[in-house]
């Protein structure tokens, strides 16, 4: 099947992009590209179509490059040239599983890349829930109390020696469909956002107090939690979210 393969791959020269109804983040991705730079390529969509396939001939005619109708790494590398990777781009880049998991206890994934996953995995809609996981891994981090953690870094509280957060539990698809984010959206960039100001050492602003703790959306609530913080988000729905006056 076509397309399957990432946009890093085809960039490496391990596969292609071609005509085909799958859909794909990397052919969105590429599809982007072409968008910003005045190609009629319609509304990116990750699946490559007849309009896709003609536009990719009309920039290859452009460029110099092979008119195939298909992209490739040549393709890609001249269209990278010319239309560089925004840095939301970079941090949300479609990932293999191994890519993920490896990333996450290696160098090869940013505090940064790893903080925007995480809330942007556990709450991809609400923004108050988005904050309110940004918030809980402050506190972890600058807690007394001991956490299940791997170590005392940004990366460790959030891929744990007991993971809680279910983007990190390390299931081959739910994990990878966890952290494919729509980079193109503004709730990818507040995810960045929220990311940079934790290692930054500045607290996400939220109506939950000092310590806030989350639990799952069927839990209780323990009877130590502040009544005027508890809160569920997607109201009903969501994960709750709550603080407390003792245990700091």
């Amino acid at each position: 099947m076509a397309n399957t393969c990432t946009y890093d791959e085809v960039l490496a020269g391990n596969g292609v992009f071609k005509r085909d109804s799958t859909r794909s983040v990397s052919v969105k991705r590429m599809q982007m590209k072409l968008y910003k730079l005045q190609y009629s390529i319609g509304t990116p969509d990750g699946i490559f179509g007849e309009n896709t396939k003609e536009v990719l001939e009309a920039f290859q005619t452009v460029h110099g490059l092979p008119v195939t109708g298909e992209a490739r790494d040549r393709d890609l590398k001249e269209l990278d040239r010319v239309m560089p990777d925004t840095e939301e781009e970079i941090l949300g880049r479609e990932l293999t599983h191994n890519e993920i998991i490896n990333g996450f206890t290696s160098s090869k994934m940013s505090r940064v890349e790893s903080l925007a996953r995480c809330i942007y995995g556990e709450d991809t809609i609400n923004s108050s829930g988005q904050c309110a996981v940004a918030k809980e891994i402050y506190n972890r981090k600058n807690s007394t109390r001991t956490f299940l953690q791997r170590d005392n870094t940004w990366k460790g509280y959030v891929y744990g020696t007991m993971i809680q957060y279910e983007v990190m539990t390390g299931d081959a698809s739910g994990t990878k469909n966890s952290r494919a984010p729509d980079v193109y959206t503004d709730s990818w960039s507040y995810c960045v956002g929220l990311a940079k100001l934790l290692c930054e050492g500045r607290k996400p602003s939220s109506r939950l107090g000092g310590q806030c703790f989350h639990v799952g959306k069927s839990s209780s609530y323990p009877s130590n939690a502040v009544e005027s913080t508890k809160i569920q988000i997607p109201s009903g729905t969501g994960n709750k979210f709550y603080d407390t006056i003792s245990n700091p």
